[in-house]
């Protein structure tokens, strides 16, 4: 599968991750809050890994969305998502499924989310449409090196590298 299509299948998955959240808020009683917020961070994960895909750059293996979206970022294909809403998804990802990781969310927070996913796959499905040619040339521009990617994600276990 070339680059181009892990893109858009990246985003589909992240759409339909999306679209079972917001069904899943729009008609379950009761609101399964915890599932809404971790398929939030996980369309929202997959927005940013689409971008990258879509730029031919390795893939981070990582859950943490503050480093995904600084490492897109560094490629200067823009996702705007404040730091403090990037670390609240984050928080979603993984302590929102195990017990003994638990933390209290509300139904503002699943509000929250939605919001936020939504707002990242708008994005990340603008910087896909953009032309092919604008998008390689500006990827060819800006060489991916071990330290930069080492830079953004200094702790290996949270943050691996997928070559392709």
């Amino acid at each position: 599968m070339t680059n181009r299509e892990l893109a858009r299948l990246s985003l589909e998955i992240g759409e339909n991750e999306y679209a079972a959240a917001k069904h899943l808020y729009d008609t379950m009683k009761p609101l399964p809050i915890e599932i809404v917020c971790y398929l939030c961070q996980q369309a929202t994960e997959k927005s940013i890994k689409a971008v990258l895909y879509h730029l031919n750059k390795e893939i981070l293996e990582s859950h943490n969305i503050i480093k995904l979206l600084e490492y897109v970022n560094a490629q200067k294909h823009y996702i705007h998502l404040g730091k403090r809403d990037a670390a609240m998804l984050t928080r979603f990802a993984t302590r929102t499924r195990y017990a003994e990781r638990r933390i209290d969310i509300a139904k503002e927070d699943a509000e929250f989310a939605l919001r936020r996913a939504l707002q990242t796959l708008d994005q990340a499905k603008k910087i896909l449409s953009t032309s092919d040619e604008k998008s390689l040339k500006i990827a060819e521009k800006q060489p991916t090196n071990q330290n930069q990617i080492s830079g953004i994600c200094p702790d290996k276990l949270d943050c691996q590298v997928i070559t392709r």
